[in-house]
């Protein structure tokens, strides 16, 4: 509360700094943040207490933990509507259901396909309200790692905590490379001749698990860091885990 009335009621250089700490203002001004609830509401999803990624304005970064939170409520949506419509075939030989559990795995639920529009019989299991996601930021040099365990029967938003390289920022947050697909992306290992990521390291969910809990149902989410491909050729990126060839 003294950032925001110091960024009120200072000079520029002092509320310049304040700003960096709160945050962008909220579409109705900063003004609205007097009321308590309004502010903490703008700070969880602001996440001041971070280890901010260097070479991002409050709001270059604003617009990427918007990008972010945004793509990961719709690929979590994407991966439920998969587990619902899921049904295995118990009479399928069982190579082929291995073969088909590891498809699964390496595959990425695309959130832009429309299936997130379609209605199916188990949509009233979905949660209600949908998950929302908060992300913040820490500098560190093992991206393959990831922190995300939450439950639907937990109150507020899933909370992701993004771990990045120093140079992440400028190399692939400035570039408009931090979100594909939906994901999160923390490193980048090679990009095409036009500057396009081709190999990256992703944020995937891992796991979605409903399971039932009186008259409702509660989502249990779990994520990891994976190594996916690009592929460009539509226009748009899809990501994709090569499958290997066939043992003869």
């Amino acid at each position: 509360m003294r950032s925001l009335l110091a960024l009120l009621h200072t000079s520029e250089p002092a509320a310049a700094q304040a700003r960096t700490e709160i945050g962008p203002p909220p579409a109705d001004g900063y003004r609205a943040l007097l009321d308590p609830h309004r502010l903490l509401e703008h700070l969880s999803f602001h996440a001041p207490h971070e280890d901010r990624p260097i070479g991002l304005d409050p709001d270059q970064l604003a617009t990427v933990r918007q990008q972010i939170c945004q793509g990961m409520a719709a690929v979590t949506l994407a991966h439920m509507r998969n587990h619902l419509a899921h049904r295995p075939d118990t009479n399928a030989d069982f190579k082929d259901m291995v073969r088909s559990a590891v498809r699964r795995m390496n595959s990425f639920p695309d959130p832009d396909s429309g299936l997130a529009d379609q209605t199916g019989p188990g949509d009233h299991l979905l949660p209600d309200p949908p998950i929302r996601y908060t992300v913040s930021f820490h500098t560190c040099d093992d991206v393959d790692q990831v922190s995300l365990i939450y439950s639907t029967a937990e109150p507020g938003p899933a909370h992701l905590n993004l771990l990045v390289p120093a140079d992440w920022g400028p190399t692939i947050a400035t570039p408009g490379q931090a979100v594909l697909a939906g994901r999160p992306v923390t490193g980048v290992l090679h990009r095409d001749q036009n500057g396009r990521p081709t190999t990256v390291w992703v944020v995937e969910v891992e796991e979605v698990r409903p399971t039932p809990s009186g008259d409702r149902t509660v989502w249990h989410l779990a994520a990891r860091s994976k190594l996916a491909d690009v592929d460009w050729s539509s226009g748009r990126p899809r990501l994709f885990t090569p499958e290997p060839a066939d043992s003869p």
